[in-house]
């Protein structure tokens, strides 16, 4: 028990320390902006052989913010677009010249802190797949995606904007399932 007490001690010196050295400086760690490549989609099992055949080109991406290096880190639209790109391209449905285009609108974002120290976040945003040839929307719908992070996940000033980074990850494959859904089921064949 006493080995404890003594850690527990030497813990709250470490972290009091570290506080009161950073509040002396006027320094502050900049804020990163969330990266593409944390919120790409995983292996959800998406394997559709329409939209990979038809193709599907990015159109815009609105909504996101640009992070201020003296602020909290944001999800910007050019990350988004490549975190969609990048997805699409997994699957084996992005192409320039797709019968489809894609637009995205960051909607809403729901940051909440725990009283035990983590991070929740929801992302939502509203996804619209237009026919480039006839001009109609053949699939519209707003999806959320969320995650809690906690200082096991990250390092306290990451916390944001990797709770960010995984909700929007959610987000992104929540979308992509309902999209996969939506059309018919053909076997892709560039996929396993």
């Amino acid at each position: 028990m006493m080995k404890i007490t003594r850690l527990t001690c030497f813990c709250a010196a470490a972290i009091a320390l570290a506080a009161v050295s950073g509040c002396s400086s006027n320094r502050r760690v900049p804020a990163e902006p969330c990266r593409s490549y944390s919120m790409v989609a995983g292996a959800i099992g998406v394997n559709n052989a329409t939209l990979a055949n038809a193709g599907v080109r990015m159109g815009s991406v609105v909504g996101g913010k640009k992070t201020d290096p003296r602020q909290n880190s944001n999800i910007g639209n050019v990350g988004l677009r490549g975190a969609l790109e990048q997805s699409l391209a997994r699957f084996g449905m992005l192409s320039p010249t797709g019968t489809y285009e894609l637009n995205a609108t960051l909607v809403e974002e729901d940051v909440r802190l725990g009283r035990d120290g983590t991070v929740s976040v929801t992302e939502t945003a509203f996804y619209q797949l237009r026919d480039v040839r006839s001009g109609r929307d053949v699939f519209q719908g707003v999806f959320s995606g969320g995650a809690t992070v906690s200082a096991m996940d990250a390092l306290p000033g990451a916390m944001l904007r990797v709770a960010k980074e995984r909700a929007m990850k959610m987000n992104i494959e929540n979308f992509l399932l309902a999209l996969d859904r939506a059309f018919p089921q053909e076997k892709n064949p560039a996929q396993p």
